[in-house]
């Protein structure tokens, strides 16, 4: 991944990081609809600002280790990503007093240049040992958790957690720790690049756009809405499967992108779900599968399909790829429609012209 800086366009270009939602007392509100302007008044009144658990891998473990206390054993754990995802916030403060050292015109900054600052590997290292002292009565004895740098994106920095045993070998498959920037580091990083001393209202308000698609509460929203949108398992498809988005400490835990994750055998289109993203490019892939979940958005006239029942209707005719097949599934569907005692009738009308307006005439 590259962080560039251009002279005459102050934001970051850069490649980013990464995605499982399980239950949640979020998940109602985030499957609700899509890019909410009013994400801190949501997570503020939530009783649980999660969407999703620590890994499934740790959650067996634990399980199996410590069946008297599971519960108290996965908040521990819980308790330290977020304490080393505190650790990591500050991160981007070192990024942005390294750039702001730099002569004019800003050269191109890469990710290596970043994880060779001193006070970035002093951070690393301290939110190393936070997780190492956590897991240190969780997991077998002899677990070392390993941190490092990956890199830097527009709205995020990603780091690797590998959770080794006794002789060196993974625990199982390694995990991204991906710690988002708040609104602050964001407008500061805008007038570095800029050059400017003081926030403008321009700086501001392209800052907050940015909240509305990008950051924790943003993203679990758009994943939450394709995972369920897709209805079905997403790890053989060229999505990352996120594990767990804490939207009130700004940090998301995800796999690793590699070999062994399950071959991809399944390209997801968000076009079939109404949905498009700025983002879904190749950029934002690594080992063949998308990581960013940034300006996820419903497509202008699709908004009905935030709603459950339009959706079934629509993708089942979205689906079909045989000519014949699509058009008598819609003529059995307004058949059905015509009929007064079907239920959700204006829904499934509304699928029927959705689909139309999709398909190639």
């Amino acid at each position: 991944m590259v962080a560039i800086f251009y002279p005459d366009y102050p934001l970051y270009i850069y490649g980013e990081i990464n995605m499982q939602i399980g239950f949640s007392r979020l998940k109602g509100i985030f499957t609700a609809g899509m890019n909410y302007k009013n994400y801190e008044r949501i997570v503020s009144t939530a009783k649980n600002g999660t969407l999703g658990n620590i890994p499934n891998e740790l959650i067996g473990m634990i399980l199996k280790i410590h069946p008297e206390n599971k519960a108290g054993m996965i908040k521990q754990a819980q308790n330290g990503f977020v304490q080393a995802a505190d650790v990591l916030k500050n991160v981007t403060k070192e990024q942005i007093k390294f750039v702001k050292g730099l002569p004019r015109p800003l050269r191109l900054i890469t990710d290596e240049d970043y994880a060779q600052i001193q006070n970035i590997k002093n951070l690393c290292a301290q939110a190393g040992e936070a997780l190492q002292k956590t897991f240190r009565n969780i997991l077998p004895k002899g677990t070392e958790v390993k941190l490092s740098y990956l890199g830097t994106g527009g709205h995020a920095n990603a780091y690797k957690m590998e959770f080794l045993d006794n002789k060196g070998l993974q625990l199982f498959q390694d995990r991204v720790l991906k710690v988002y920037k708040t609104m602050d580091d964001k407008i500061e990083r805008y007038l570095v690049g800029e050059n400017i001393s003081s926030p403008s209202e321009a700086a501001i308000k392209i800052c907050r756009n940015d909240f509305r698609v990008h950051g924790a509460a943003a993203e679990a929203n758009s994943a939450a809405m394709i995972k369920r949108g897709l209805g079905h398992n997403l790890s053989k498809t060229d999505l990352i499967k996120p594990d767990m988005f804490d939207t009130k400490n700004g940090f998301a835990i995800l796999p690793f992108a590699d070999e062994f994750l399950p071959a991809v055998t399944k390209k997801a289109d968000l076009k079939y779900l109404g949905m498009f993203s700025a983002d879904f490019h190749a950029g934002n892939r690594h080992a063949g599968r998308i990581f960013d979940y940034g300006q996820v958005e419903m497509r202008k006239g699709c908004e009905d399909l935030t709603d459950k029942t339009v959706l079934k209707y629509f993708k089942k005719v979205m689906n079909r790829t045989n000519v014949e097949e699509r058009h008598e599934l819609l003529c059995r569907y307004k058949r059905l429609a015509e009929n007064p005692k079907t239920p959700h009738r204006d829904k499934i009308l509304k699928a029927i012209e959705l689909a139309e307006k999709e398909l190639p005439k």
